[in-house]
């Protein structure tokens, strides 16, 4: 079976000798880095001025005698193709090896020229735990990747490898720090979607993800509601939705809005609140609300009228329900 970081290309004539000049096909492929056209921008230069110094490297597919698996030189590849090179300069394997051992070819070729992210080393920890011992990877291979040989360092990134593709999509757009997508496999898919979805709004930095999660946890379990239900209020709405604010001040304001939710003395204030309100029996035109997180020991009413005469009637409305206003809320 065809690895699936590789990529399959289809040349017209077999290759006969180990280096061969094959055409050049636009093929979409999974490719195991994050390649983006700045990090090629060197490469392409080199490749422009000085030509391909190394070829990339392939083996035939064995289900075809006109089809190559590209084993290693993914950005050289991606370099040529948006070069709009019409060949592509190959060294082809002629031994008949396993997958497992094209995986290391590629995996060792790559070690002396790429820093590898937490997520790319989550996936080929994955892909070696099904080939070798836990024990051969600990002390192995987790010291080429610079990582502490350690059973519970192993496990840190391996969990990595469990996360949803949307999940992994963000972690690739810096949407969501990889440390705390750690914590996803704990959550419930439901939730594990809002948070997605919110940090996605507002761009918070990586302390204000960790902080805004274990809020949105600890209140989650202590009130037995999701994490859309947390967030469901209407201060939430207008400032994650609100364009003027920066995602700064977006997080800053969740996570202090969340510190209070967290209070029980916040929910109980504004269930009173909304009792006085109610045995006002305001007119419908009229709104009273708090001050931010009741902050400061002042309301404020909003009206809509079109004349005097409901102008007057507001005025009434007000007055009759102002006996029944707590203003020791």
């Amino acid at each position: 079976m065809k690895p699936d970081w590789s990529v399959s290309f289809t040349t017209e004539n077999r290759p006969i000798f180990s280096h061969q000049i094959l055409p050049a096909f636009f093929y979409k492929w999974v490719n195991p880095f994050d390649v983006n056209d700045a990090s090629l921008d060197l490469l392409k230069k080199s490749i422009k001025k000085i030509g391909l110094i190394n070829p990339i490297l392939v083996i035939q597919n064995p289900k075809s005698t006109d089809e190559f698996i590209l084993v290693s030189g993914f950005r050289r590849f991606n370099a040529l193709i948006k070069l709009n090179k019409n060949e592509i300069k190959s060294a082809v394997i002629k031994e008949n090896l396993s997958e497992f051992e094209l995986f290391l070819i590629f995996l060792f070729e790559n070690f002396s020229h790429k820093s590898f992210t937490p997520l790319e080393i989550s996936e080929f920890l994955n892909y070696l735990s099904k080939n070798v011992s836990i024990k051969e990877i600990i002390f192995d291979f987790l010291p080429l990747f610079k990582i502490q040989p350690a059973r519970e360092e192993f496990e840190k990134y391996l969990i990595l490898s469990q996360l949803l593709e949307t999940e992994k999509d963000a972690i690739r757009k810096n949407i969501l720090d990889s440390k705390i997508a750690r914590k996803f496999p704990r959550l419930e898919i439901e939730d594990r979607k809002t948070v997605l979805s919110l940090f996605e709004k507002i761009r918070p930095s990586v302390s204000y993800q960790d902080q805004i999660l274990d809020l949105l946890e600890e209140i989650g379990a202590r009130d037995k509601k999701k994490f859309d239900e947390v967030i469901s209020s209407s201060e939430i709405s207008d400032v994650i939705n609100n364009p003027k604010v920066s995602p700064q001040q977006k997080s800053a304001k969740l996570k202090k809005f969340l510190e209070i939710l967290r209070r029980p003395t916040f929910e109980n204030k504004m269930k009173e609140f909304q009792k006085v309100i109610k045995s006002m029996k305001l007119d419908k035109d009229i709104q009273i609300t708090p001050s931010e997180f009741f902050e400061a020991s002042e309301y404020f009413v909003s009206a809509k009228f079109k004349d005097k005469s409901e102008l007057e009637k507001i005025a009434k409305s007000l007055l009759n329900g102002a006996d029944k206003f707590d203003f020791d809320i």
